[in-house]
């Protein structure tokens, strides 16, 4: 299992409109899971994990990257705030009837989609190094190496 195919299964609950509201939340869902496990294992390859007492798995990833002083790095922790974001409405809020739309379906699949390519684009060796070095930079500067 890999996070490419909760992207996969995003987009195909978010192009159907036979499972409506439920359909629609569950790609928001599924779209925000998928980014959440590709950014994780990016940290993970980086040989950077969550600690124990982190509280927070889904916002220490977040932080992680947007505290790594490397805009490409930042552009994903706060893409993926955001997508955490729709993705608690979509579970939490069945008052709020604008998460369950196929519109904004396709919008949170979009957005997951761009949260992989930038995560790709922190891959490359240059940029990956950099990112891993302001992670690092940063957990010592909260105490966490």
């Amino acid at each position: 299992m890999h996070g490419n195919d909760f992207l996969t299964l995003a987009g195909k609950l978010a192009a159907q409109t036979a499972y409506g509201a439920a359909g629609y939340r569950s790609s928001v869902s599924r779209a925000y899971y998928g980014a959440y496990h590709l950014a994780r294992s990016y940290l993970a390859d980086a040989n950077i994990h969550c600690p124990k007492n982190c509280g927070n798995e889904h916002l220490w990833i977040q932080r992680m990257f947007r505290q790594c002083d490397l805009e490409e790095g930042i552009e994903v922790g706060i893409a993926l705030s955001n997508l955490h974001e729709s993705r608690k409405a979509a579970d939490y809020e069945l008052e709020n009837l604008e998460i369950e739309s196929q519109a904004n379906a396709q919008l949170c699949s979009l957005r997951a989609d761009e949260i992989r390519s930038r995560i790709d684009d922190c891959s490359r060796r240059a940029i990956a190094s950099q990112i891993e070095a302001g992670i690092r930079k940063y957990k010592r500067l909260v105490r966490e190496e």
